[in-house]
């Protein structure tokens, strides 16, 4: 759990002042400290959507989502490069780019995700929710 202790800090003209995800192992310990101008002080926010986090067309059909998926676990030990080929030369990839979607920024905002194992989560939660498992 990380501890976060905060004396004497003045928080002001933000947007929000403090954002904790909702999960977040975190102990907040807040002393002294002054909130003014803020629009909002300390928020639990929900996670980025899978589709935020990886830049996604929000109508991508969850086929699609899921052959993506299923690329970005299958070539994660590729470079940058290779990951961006074979991704381009996919029907997932095909339908991104005529969207005009950047496979690049995909492929790269997947390594940051994959780090946390919400790929593999991905996979199986898109896998049962279209009635493959």
């Amino acid at each position: 759990m990380a501890k976060i202790t905060i004396i004497g800090t003045k928080f002001s003209d933000n947007g929000t002042a403090i954002s904790i995800g909702h999960n977040a192992p975190v102990e907040l310990s807040i002393t002294a400290a002054s909130f003014e101008r803020n629009r909002e002080g300390i928020v639990y926010r929900d996670p980025p959507s899978l589709f935020e986090a990886l830049s996604l067309p929000t109508d991508m059909p969850p086929e699609m989502l899921l052959r993506l998926l299923r690329i970005l676990d299958k070539t994660q030990r590729a470079d940058q490069q290779e990951r961006t080929k074979l991704l381009s030369m996919s029907p997932a990839g095909e339908w991104l780019l005529a969207k005009g979607a950047d496979v690049g920024s995909i492929i790269q905002a997947a390594g940051t995700i994959q780090q946390a194992g919400w790929i593999t989560w991905a996979i199986d939660a898109v896998t049962k929710a279209i009635g493959g498992g």
